[in-house]
Formats: structure tokens, C-alpha cells, sequence
């Protein structure tokens, strides 16, 4: 996650359950760095609370929207929400949604945090599966104890976001 603006404060908090496996980035350069590692998939979300739509739109289309690394992206930025009926159909082959700063922050990153986790799922079944036919065992199991904890990420995620919706209702 890109946030230069320093809005996550306790990533363990906010990120919950996924806030030990997620890296935010508040330096652009840094950021932008990390996704340039080769054979990495990235699933990234920018909170741009002093950047206006065209600021914001530029930096999707300089760094986020042709960057082969980048797989989905979230955005979040001020007034972003009045840019989510048309942007998404722009850029709809990465971008899954922006929105506004508002009280559901913290579930909006938890949401692609649940994205990304969920590639991750599937990207570990299938190398396990690999590993399995290829006859090597040992690499099999491990990456099927890897996708058997971002199961239990998700679960414990999807248990939080039930019992939020709970009390909605």
C-alpha cells in the first residue's frame, strides 16, 4: 500500500487480520521501487488524501494502470467516490474501486488486503498441485501449509466483516 500520508497509524490495527503480511509504503520512491521486483505480482492500494482527481489520475496512469507488476488496484482519495461509476469502466482491466476517506477506511483497506490474500490462496494451490505432480513432495506440503494460513486469514477476516455487518443490522 502507498500512503503518504502517513493515515495508517497502526497497521497491525487497521489492517487486521492481515497487518503482519501487508507492507505500506509512505516514501513514493520507495514505494514504487518495491513493485519493480522481478516475477512479483502486486494487488496495491493508494490512499491520496492531498492529491486532487487530476493529481491522482496521473499517478494511475504513470504507475499503477501500465505497470505489468500491478494486478488490481484500489484508490483512495478526497471527493474518490465520485470517481468510482466512471474511472473503473477507464481502467477496468486493474482498477477495482476508488472511494472517499470516510469512516469505513479501515474496511476499505482490509477489503484489498482480502483481495490480495485471495490471489495468494489460489497462486498457493496451484504451485502445491505443481510441486505434487512433479513428484516433489516436500515443496508441495509447504506451499500447502502457506495456502492453509491465508485460509484462516480470510476466515478470520470474513468473521470480523460478518460480525460488523451484524451490527448494522
Amino acid at each position: 500500500m502507498f500512503d503518504p500520508d502517513s493515515m495508517i497509524t497502526d497497521k497491525v490495527e487497521v489492517l487486521h487480520p492481515f497487518g503482519h503480511d501487508t507492507e505500506v509504503k509512505n516514501a513514493q520512491v520507495e514505494y514504487l521501487h518495491r513493485m519493480q521486483e522481478p516475477q512479483q505480482v502486486f494487488v496495491t492500494a493508494a490512499i491520496l488524501p492531498q492529491f486532487n482527481a487530476n493529481q491522482v489520475e496521473k499517478f494511475v496512469q504513470q504507475h499503477l494502470h501500465g505497470n505489468p507488476a500491478v494486478r488490481f488496484y484500489y484508490l483512495i482519495f478526497t471527493n474518490g467516490q465520485q470517481y468510482d461509476t466512471h474511472w473503473p469502466d477507464a481502467y477496468a482491466s486493474k482498477l477495482v474501486w476508488c472511494c472517499s476517506i470516510t469512516s469505513e477506511f479501515k474496511w476499505n483497506l482490509r477489503e484489498a488486503c482480502a483481495k490480495a490474500n485471495d490471489l495468494n490462496i489460489e497462486y498457493c494451490g496451484r504451485r502445491a498441485r505443481q510441486f505434487e505432480h512433479g513428484g516433489q513432495i516436500g515443496h508441495a506440503h509447504s506451499y500447502t501449509e502457506k495456502k492453509r494460513n491465508l485460509v484462516r486469514l480470510q476466515r478470520n477476516y470474513l468473521d470480523e466483516l460478518y460480525r460488523s455487518i451484524d451490527q448494522i443490522l
